[in-house]
């Protein structure tokens, strides 16, 4: 179970996969837990049936709860089940046999690593011995993902924000805007973006020569190349330029340093 050199987005998953199959276990989970009254969550699951993915469970009345309550090791060689009748996951995947062992963020309980066999084991303490190697590694490796889950949550309230003030600008003042696919050169709109260059609001991707063509002759080098200097430059400029139809309009490209694919832009009556 050579693990040293995973990353720790995915250091879990490897660690609960290796141990599986290092330790022949029908299923092997890293849970978070938080409360014996909350619903765990498993961070990491190995499971050789493949049922189960994604994977949450109540504690009380599983052997889990003994790990977490007793702040200790907890080992069952056999008859699993009618140790813990009221676990109805025990019997859905026929597990018979539990070796558990609970996590420690300084002096906290934070979760736990165990694995379960369909079958009786001999020496459980083997199995127990691998954990507590990998006990330092494992506590690290859920402190990465709950860090990353917590960005990824700041992240994604930003952008909801982002969208919440998009929208406003859209349905109040008319803003249009576009997303430009620089392999597929194609452009995709939104219908004030469609209504502005004078397209029908159900044409929302176009290519690069049909927006081309709704732009006056005269402006439609300083917009093109508009389109492949941001292609190199990062800079936020803005275009003034005028449709076929007469209308004048402004054109900026949204700075979009970690997107290398797509190019964000906006249009507006100028």
């Amino acid at each position: 179970m050579e693990l040293i050199a995973s990353p720790g987005a995915r250091f879990l998953d490897d660690f609960v996969l290796a141990a599986g199959h290092a330790m022949n276990a029908d299923m092997v989970l890293i849970s978070r837990i938080v409360s014996a009254d909350d619903p765990v969550q498993a961070y990491a699951l190995y499971d050789r049936s493949e049922r189960a993915t994604h994977y949450e469970y109540p504690l009380q009345k599983t052997p889990c709860e003994q790990v977490f309550r007793n702040h200790a090791p907890y080992l069952v060689t056999e008859e699993l089940q009618s140790r813990f009748p009221a676990d109805r996951d025990l019997a859905t995947f026929d597990l018979h046999s539990y070796v558990g062992m609970p996590l420690f963020r300084g002096s906290q309980c934070i979760g736990l690593i165990a694995a379960m066999w369909a079958t009786p084991i001999e020496r459980p303490e083997r199995f127990l011995y691998a954990f507590q190697v990998g006990e330092s590694k494992l506590v690290w490796g859920m402190n990465q993902l709950e860090g990353l889950r917590t960005e990824t949550d700041s992240l994604n309230q930003q952008l909801d924000a982002q969208r919440a003030f998009v929208e406003i600008a859209e349905s109040r003042f008319g803003l249009g805007t576009f997303v430009y696919d620089r392999f597929k050169h194609t452009l995709t709109l939104n219908d004030n973006a469609a209504k502005l260059l004078g397209l029908p609001p159900a044409q929302v991707r176009i290519d690069e020569a049909q927006f081309a063509a709704t732009v006056s002759e005269l402006d439609r080098s300083a917009v093109s190349s508009e389109l492949e200097r941001h292609n190199q430059d990062q800079s936020e400029n803005i275009v003034h330029f005028q449709t076929v139809l007469g209308q004048r309009l402004s054109l900026q490209i949204a700075s979009q340093s970690g997107c290398s694919d797509r190019i964000f832009g906006c249009l507006w009556l100028a």
